[in-house]
């Protein structure tokens, strides 16, 4: 007996939609600048959820906000060195939040501010500014001088 394909089980790959995105050269670049961005911010272990969301911010601050991401799920989970198991449920996650809405080949952001919040996402993928150039020295408050403990006499208590 054949096995019928049905399509809430599997998302196979569509040649088209990966042809397509391999032909951009903008979102290639992009792409390869937001994994290593993720890759600096995020050395050591770090949750799966808080990494995919990094990598879609930083996408977002170098493509543009209202840009829909044609990324497959299969390379999201090679580039970040994510299980594809855990990467489905992750934007399966974020979808049920609405904070994206996932198609088969093509991820769009609706909410920023929210999957910014679950990435700790602060735009540090950003290229400086000439105002960041400079360095400037922040000035230390002046630390208050802590209240001497002193016993019922008046001497300065000792513990030791």
């Amino acid at each position: 007996m054949a096995t019928r394909f049905h399509p809430s089980r599997s998302f196979p790959r569509h040649p088209i939609a990966l042809e397509d995105a391999a032909r951009d050269p903008r979102f290639e670049a992009a792409f390869k600048a937001a994994v290593k961005a993720e890759r600096a911010a995020h050395p050591g272990a770090c949750p799966p959820r808080r990494r995919i969301a990094f990598l879609l911010c930083e996408l977002g601050t170098r493509l543009g906000p209202d840009a829909s991401f044609r990324v497959d799920r299969a390379r999201l989970a090679d580039a970040l060195g994510i299980g594809l198991g855990k990467v489905k449920r992750v934007l399966a996650l974020f979808a049920l939040s609405r904070d994206i809405a996932p198609d088969l080949h093509r991820i769009r952001v609706i909410d920023w501010r929210r999957l910014c919040s679950a990435a700790g996402y602060e735009g540090t993928g950003l290229a400086p500014s000439e105002e960041e150039d400079e360095i400037v020295a922040i000035p230390r408050r002046e630390e208050e001088a802590e209240p001497q403990l002193t016993t019922m006499s008046g001497e300065p208590a000792f513990f030791g």
